[in-house]
């Protein structure tokens, strides 16, 4: 009691010092609790599984050869496919971010998060105005957006269809229909003509600048040939551009 009275005076006396000791203290307690937290969910509580002594853990290897984290569509066609494990089971908190479990999402150095690709893209251009991949002034930003909705729309959701409803991938994904399949693989065809239609004379797809609507039409075009759909020879104008977007080191990279 008498060694505690002192001390108590020796902290009055140093406040300094006092809110050093208070401060190491309150960082060792923190950060042994968090210690704790861990090893008791890591190693002290067992998993809600039977043999445990079985369980591994798979990665997914990226043609670059570095290790990458599952997504969803992965888990579901690999569970669908299994044959090397008797079962296949996942856990993520990604859901508490995106609550569709779609990629991409950036994390701000705040910790949070914007999901889609062209609500990013918007955000980079914000903080870094060049290049303008969004157009510049009124009427170039809406001729942009308008040609960017028209690959998303006219393009890309018909590439979808032909790929949820035609390809084995997909299969144990959806129930597919033949007929949409087929249906929409004529509306993608009909499309490639009337884009190769717009883009004579045009060095990009809105017009003298490169833009995001050029990156959503590469994306799509190249996408479609997972699909067997590609540039017929006839449409000189289409495969120019796709020629030339493609041999741009961000395409590339």
């Amino acid at each position: 009691m008498q060694d505690l009275r002192y001390s108590l005076r020796q902290l009055r006396r140093s406040p300094g010092f006092a809110v050093i000791v208070v401060l190491t203290l309150s960082l060792g307690i923190g950060a042994a609790a968090a210690v704790f937290s861990v090893i008791d969910a890591v190693l002290l509580r067992p998993l809600p599984f039977a043999h445990q002594e079985r369980l591994v853990f798979p990665d997914t290897i990226a043609r670059a050869g570095y290790a990458q984290p599952w997504s969803y569509p992965s888990y579901v066609d690999a569970r669908a496919q299994l044959k090397t494990f008797d079962a296949l089971a996942g856990y993520t908190d990604f859901l508490k971010i995106n609550p569709l479990a779609g990629v991409p999402v950036l994390e701000l150095d705040d910790g949070r998060h914007l999901a889609e690709s062209v609500a990013i893209c918007r955000y980079f251009e914000l903080l870094h105005p060049e290049p303008a991949l969004f157009g510049k002034g009124a009427f170039e930003q809406a001729t942009v957006e308008m040609w960017n909705r028209r690959m998303e729309l006219a393009l890309f959701v018909p590439v979808g269809m032909v790929w949820g409803h035609s390809h084995e991938l997909t299969r144990a994904r959806i129930k597919q229909i033949p007929e949409m399949g087929e249906q929409s693989r004529k509306v993608v065809e009909q499309r490639y003509q009337w884009l190769d239609r717009e883009l004579e004379g045009k060095p990009f797809i809105a017009g003298d600048r490169y833009s995001i609507a050029d990156i959503t039409a590469m994306v799509v075009i190249d996408f479609a040939k997972f699909n067997n759909i590609s540039i017929q020879p006839e449409q000189k104008n289409l495969a120019r551009w796709h020629q030339a977007v493609s041999s741009r080191p961000s395409a590339a990279a």
